[in-house]
């Protein structure tokens, strides 16, 4: 149970650090980074298991707090994560234009399967 708050708090606080309108240079980031560290650390070693409710509690209120502040990105919250995934994955939008273009191709018969595998591969190439 003890490191199931600990995960709870480190998710609280990571989600009240993409969501808080806060810049590097703001101290509230650095405070919110360095309990995310030492949670971290604490899931590690199991040490502080008796303040990981209380962090999770803070990471909600500061969520909840950032989507109060700005509701601009509650909006783009969706497409945020799209794009780290698409950065992690590396798509970009090029790619996924020319792999539309390709199967919409082979939908109207234009080309075979096996020619647009072979050009959706030489996309990945590129």
């Amino acid at each position: 149970m003890e490191i199931l708050w600990i995960i709870l708090a480190i998710i609280s606080l990571g989600g009240a650090l993409f969501l808080l309108p806060i810049t590097l240079g703001a101290g509230l980031f650095w405070i919110v980074l360095g309990i995310l560290l030492v949670l971290l650390v604490a899931l590690l070693v199991k040490l502080i298991i008796f303040l990981a409710p209380v962090f999770f509690v803070l990471g909600v209120i500061l969520i909840i707090w950032g989507l109060i502040e700005s509701p601009h990105k509650r909006m783009r919250l969706e497409e945020r994560i799209e794009a780290i995934v698409d950065k992690i994955l590396g798509r970009n939008k090029y790619y996924e234009g020319e792999r539309l273009r390709i199967l919409e191709m082979l939908e109207r018969g234009e080309i075979t399967y096996e020619e647009a595998m072979e050009r959706i591969r030489n996309l990945r190439r590129r």
